[in-house]
């Protein structure tokens, strides 16, 4: 009879080592999520955007909510920024920006003080219009790294007052418009002495 040897053993050891493996795998693959965005180029996430600004961290305010099934703006927290320059977007000297941490897709924590380039975009399911959220897959990211795409965005809209002031003041200095001419008619030049 054939006699199965060390050799022809130890193959088989392998493959059901192997084998066990990928069940393991298999089987938790449902519970494992897969977090993967591709991040836009410059014009892309600028085009999707709603609003792109460059700000400072002054507040990071905790949600209101940890429950899974919450709405996503009592879940996420509240990044507050003062805005220092806009490019897309209203005109805010202050944003509320929402955002995730320790979830698929959530960002690096942001640090108070620090600057930054959000790319802010619409939340979907919000009853507010105005809600604005950043995360991994958009482009927000901290100043340092954005050096170079600052000038693929183009010139930022000067939102300040003084920007303000001397708009206004160039539209007060503008040359009257030329008066119309009330010469007399000349059929009537027989009239004058």
């Amino acid at each position: 009879m054939y006699k199965i040897t060390e050799f022809t053993r130890y193959p088989m050891k392998i493959v059901a080592q192997s084998v066990l493996t990928v069940v393991l795998f298999l089987l938790a693959s449902p519970v494992a999520m897969a977090c993967y965005c591709l991040r836009p180029e410059v014009q892309q996430g600028f085009e999707i955007a709603r609003a792109v600004f460059q700000g400072e961290v002054t507040e990071i305010i905790p949600p209101r909510n940890s429950a899974k099934d919450a709405p996503f703006t009592d879940r996420a927290y509240t990044i507050r920024f003062k805005v220092e320059r806009t490019w897309k977007g209203p005109s805010y000297t202050e944003a509320n920006v929402f955002a995730l941490r320790d979830e698929c897709f959530s960002l690096p924590p942001l640090v108070e003080g620090d600057k930054y380039l959000v790319y802010a975009e619409a939340i979907s399911d919000s009853p507010t219009s105005t809600d604005l959220m950043i995360n991994v897959c958009n482009r927000t990211t901290s100043m340092a790294a954005a050096r170079t795409e600052l000038p693929l965005l183009g010139p930022f809209r000067d939102l300040s007052i003084e920007s303000e002031i001397r708009a206004l003041n160039s539209l007060m200095i503008l040359p009257p418009l030329s008066k119309p001419r009330h010469d007399s008619l000349p059929w009537m030049n027989f009239l004058e002495p």
